[in-house]
């Protein structure tokens, strides 16, 4: 086991230049970033690009991981996610009730609350998803949860197109 006199000495090797602190008093970059992860660059998970939607669902994925004894807890975890990045759900009472057994629900998603524009008319306006007038279609998060013997219930989530 290294001592910390030696791992510092090999942390300082490693990157002689590098510091927390940037010498204007703020600390600079410490963990990942936006970009880290691009492979263009440019790479944000809000865009709503194919990529983006497969790493979204990569992470959906992991919610089936562990099984839960309340399967709305897991998505209200997941939804608390999601809205990191701007997507949003609303999980009704009947939607609970039928996730709390053994099914499959579908339920649409929404970009940054909605759109709400103008639709031409005097004083109209129309709201939608936010998501269909970018991709031409809508977006939502298809869960299908099922009883263990165990009585804890597995949940997977993923997102699919809507219509």
């Amino acid at each position: 086991m290294k001592s910390y006199k030696q791992l510092r000495k090999t942390i300082n090797e490693n990157a002689p230049y590098q510091s927390a602190y940037d010498g204007s008093g703020s600390v600079g970059r410490v963990g990942p970033q936006d970009g880290d992860n691009s492979l263009d660059g440019n790479y944000n998970l809000s865009s709503l690009s194919p990529v983006a939607i497969t790493r979204i669902n990569t992470y959906l994925g992991a919610l089936s991981a562990k099984p839960y004894i309340d399967p709305v807890s897991a998505l209200k975890q997941a939804q608390g996610r999601l809205q990191m990045i701007g997507l949003d759900f609303t999980m009704t009472k009947d939607c609970a009730m039928r996730l709390s057994t053994q099914t499959e629900e579908i339920i649409p998603l929404v970009r940054f609350g909605g759109t709400l524009r103008a639709d031409g008319s005097v004083y109209g306006y129309t709201k939608d998803d936010g998501i269909t007038h970018l991709l031409g279609h809508g977006l939502a998060l298809r869960v299908e949860t099922h009883k263990l013997p165990s009585g804890l219930t597995q949940v997977h989530a993923m997102i699919v197109p809507n219509g």
